[in-house]
């Protein structure tokens, strides 16, 4: 399955619901039972059938900074980009790593956290307890056309 923008967010930023300049983003790693890459129409991460997160030694939820989003006029969308993202020494989890989910940190809980999108990775991540990159497409971590 390929990378999902949620509709609930396209329609929060429609509505001014969402500041890309003010609100916390962060994301969290799936593994490959989620089903964060066929639901586009959660509201909250809590109405996932199945979230998966990963549960790898030294696995956490990661703040994004260095957020930055610009209008790419050549090409007909808007781009959000942050800085890339390292676990350190991230441990094998019961399953690979499929992608990341990018939500909008409300307050820490699964009923109120917002879903953006789910971005998939090229190939499923086996994490050995390296360190681990997340490192963002050139052309940012997300595009909205």
């Amino acid at each position: 399955m390929a990378s999902l923008v949620n509709n609930y967010f396209k329609q929060r930023v429609a509505e001014g619901d969402i500041d890309l300049d003010a609100d916390t983003l962060k994301i969290l790693l799936v593994m490959t039972n989620t089903t964060a890459d066929t639901e586009a129409n959660i509201q909250t991460l809590d109405g996932y059938t199945t979230l998966d997160e990963m549960d790898g030694a030294n696995y956490e939820v990661k703040t994004l900074g260095s957020l930055t989003h610009a209008l790419d006029t050549s090409n007909n969308r808007f781009e959000l980009d942050a800085a890339d993202v390292t676990y350190t020494a991230l441990g094998a989890g019961s399953r690979n790593v499929q992608g990341v989910l990018l939500y909008k940190h409300v307050d820490g809980t699964d009923a109120n956290d917002q879903p953006i999108a789910f971005i998939e990775f090229g190939s499923s991540l086996s994490a050995d307890g390296s360190d681990v990159t997340i490192s963002w497409d050139a052309e940012g971590l997300l595009q909205l056309t």
